[in-house]
């Protein structure tokens, strides 16, 4: 397939190429005709050209793969996943201190095992794995039209940010991925801690997940010294705090969206108790949050300690 300049949905032109699976992922409609693994070879192969473009993107933070790695993905190095298992492990540690030691050691096993060692690459993004229950059900055409809104999702990330995700996790299964070059970037390097919240919530451990990952992401990170504080980042709101996250209807188990608003409103938690209540009380009030407590009961227990 030649790849031509971008349109306004997709990136795709027609150009010369009017083959039924290059309608497909121009327009979503799918002929008795139209091939869907081709269309998803033809999809993978041009969302790989896009991210080799990221190269000269002025925001782009991670390294770009080789061609092969962006679509297949790779062996994350040994380094990574030491330091994957350390953000795992502390996070069980802290949000499954309400369960009996033989519990928390099952879920420690399961965390570990949902954390892949090979990379995010696109084949991840358009698996049918990441396709909701819900849309599966309905057949072959459902879940390719689903494949491709994440396609169309993915190709204006690498055009606005000049980046892959930074993880990746299946709704269905809890199983996740985490971006080539990950520690390079300051940022990125929170990505274990903050997928492993998303794991937690599906396996039942915590309750709420979402906006306090990204909390949490941010709060380890200060704490730990990986990221420094920033003043463009304001102290949270009541909004903020009592920030509500949608249910999506994926089937089971519950999960929740994450919205970009429920970044911001994590960031500027987390910040806001690396610098009122750092360390324990910290842990504390996040533990509370994520079992479903308001602001006002997850700060009284965290002023407790």
């Amino acid at each position: 397939m030649r790849i031509t300049p971008q349109t306004k949905k997709t990136g795709l032109r027609s150009g010369r190429d009017h083959s039924h699976e290059s309608a497909f992922i121009r327009t979503g409609k799918i002929s008795p005709a139209t091939d869907l693994a081709k269309a998803k070879r033809i999809g993978e192969r041009f969302l790989a050209v896009s991210w080799g473009k990221t190269k000269s993107h002025r925001k782009r933070s991670f390294p770009v793969p080789a061609f092969k790695h962006r679509i297949s993905g790779r062996w994350h190095s040994s380094e990574d996943i030491q330091e994957m298992e350390k953000q795992i492990r502390f996070a069980v540690d802290v949000f499954s201190r309400h369960l009996p030691l033989n519990e928390r050691k099952k879920v420690m096993k399961k965390v570990l095992k949902a954390a892949s060692k090979q990379t995010l690459s696109i084949r991840n993004i358009l698996s049918k794995k990441s396709v909701p229950a819900s849309a599966r059900k309905k057949g072959r055409s459902e879940t390719a039209k689903w494949q491709r809104k994440e396609g169309i999702e993915l190709f204006h990330t690498f055009r606005s940010k000049g980046r892959i995700y930074r993880g990746w996790i299946y709704e269905n299964n809890g199983k996740f991925f985490i971006a080539p070059g990950w520690r390079e970037n300051q940022i990125s390097r929170l990505a274990p801690i903050h997928e492993t919240m998303h794991v937690l919530q599906k396996l039942g451990v915590i309750k709420v997940d979402v906006p306090f990952s990204e909390a949490i992401d941010r709060f380890y990170g200060l704490e730990q010294g990986i990221v420094e504080v920033k003043p463009e980042i304001k102290a949270p709101t009541k909004e903020d705090f009592d920030f509500k996250a949608r249910v999506l209807e994926t089937g089971k188990p519950t999960n929740y969206n994450e919205p970009e608003m429920s970044y911001v409103a994590g960031r500027r938690i987390g910040q806001w108790l690396h610098q009122n209540l750092s360390g324990a009380q910290g842990w504390t009030y996040l533990y509370s949050r994520c079992m479903g407590k308001n602001h006002a009961g997850a700060l009284r227990e965290a002023k407790r300690k």
